[in-house]
């Protein structure tokens, strides 16, 4: 049995590449694959707890990773009743591993303290779920800010030859994007 993200109605199971570890191998995963991957499996791992089971082996060589989607093979074939603590602290040395070859950035600080608390057991998984996504929809915002900012580089128009519609529409197509990321971050995807 294996937990997957992939949520196609397809019978035929995608055919995973890699492992995580073979992943990290080949060099360090950016800032946003790290993001996208601690989500899955924490989203993989919220679900199994959810329903009473643990993993019970958690590490990054028990991840498999595919183009679109990413799954976790039960140990043994089977999942485990058990206490999902141990999940946790698993998660969060995984998580740990994946920040080991990134830059240091406020978000990879704030990323690792979360490592830290899963290190602990103290969280729960929908919390280290809602957690992740709200880093990825800040680190979204910031550079889509960013961008902004450097894409508004453009000559003034003068006030009289403005016309007040082109406004409204300039920030509702500001603000759309980021609407839709709000909702993607807690759905419950």
């Amino acid at each position: 049995m294996a937990i997957s993200t992939t949520a196609a109605a397809d019978p035929v199971a995608e055919t995973h590449h890699e492992g995580l570890a073979e992943r990290m191998a080949r060099g360090p995963l950016t800032l946003e694959e790290t993001l996208r991957y601690a989500i899955q499996v924490a989203a993989c791992l919220r679900d199994v707890h959810s329903q009473g089971l643990i993993h019970g082996a958690l590490t990054s060589h028990a991840i498999l990773l595919s183009q679109s989607s990413l799954s976790l093979p039960a140990s043994g074939g089977l999942l485990q009743l058990g206490d999902p603590h141990g999940d946790v602290k698993g998660f969060g040395a995984v998580l740990r591993e994946m920040l080991a070859g990134l830059e240091a950035s406020s978000w990879r600080d704030e990323i690792a303290s979360l490592a830290a608390r899963c290190e602990d057991g103290t969280p729960h998984m929908q919390h280290v779920v809602i957690d992740l996504r709200l880093v990825a929809l800040r680190l979204h915002h910031a550079s889509t800010v960013r961008r902004r900012s450097i894409e508004v580089a453009v000559p003034r128009i003068p006030v009289a030859n403005r016309r007040p519609g082109r406004m409204r529409i300039r920030m509702s197509l500001h603000w759309r994007p980021l609407a839709n990321l709000v909702a993607l971050a807690f759905s419950g995807r």
